[in-house]
């Protein structure tokens, strides 16, 4: 990121408040635009669970989910930024103009209400 930066779309399904260093809260509107990740889910199997105690054993459907490509997710932009999920980020990790919220903020209750800061999501290293 540069200091040219100048616009963030936000291509979250929701609004975004960002909480800026005197306390104000700054909303990022959703853009209409929401970025996902497909996924393909296998056949269910059924696992067998016992409890700790192994007092109780229960049946529990499991399946196996494959993560695909990216959809929704606009094209680059000279000065733009898009704001999308980590799990939208890492998928698109080749990508360095995706910035996700970051040092997010809660409630009493433990509802997110809004984050001080953005992530950018590094591309992966071996």
């Amino acid at each position: 990121m540069d200091n040219l930066t100048t616009r963030i779309i936000n291509c979250l399904p929701h609004d975004a408040h960002l909480l800026v260093g005197d306390g104000r809260a700054v909303t990022i509107k959703q853009s209409g635009m929401v970025a996902r990740v497909n996924e393909r889910l296998s056949a269910p199997v059924t696992l067998t669970v016992a409890t700790d105690d192994g007092a109780v054993s229960i049946s529990v459907e499991c399946r196996t989910r494959a993560l695909g490509e990216v959809v929704g997710l606009p094209g680059r932009a000279p000065g733009m930024l898009y704001l999308v999920s980590t799990m939208v980020a890492d998928a698109a990790s080749y990508r360095d103009d995706l910035v996700v919220p970051g040092d997010l903020v809660r409630d009493e209750a433990g509802k997110v209400i809004g984050c001080r800061g953005l992530y950018r999501v590094a591309a992966p290293t071996l």
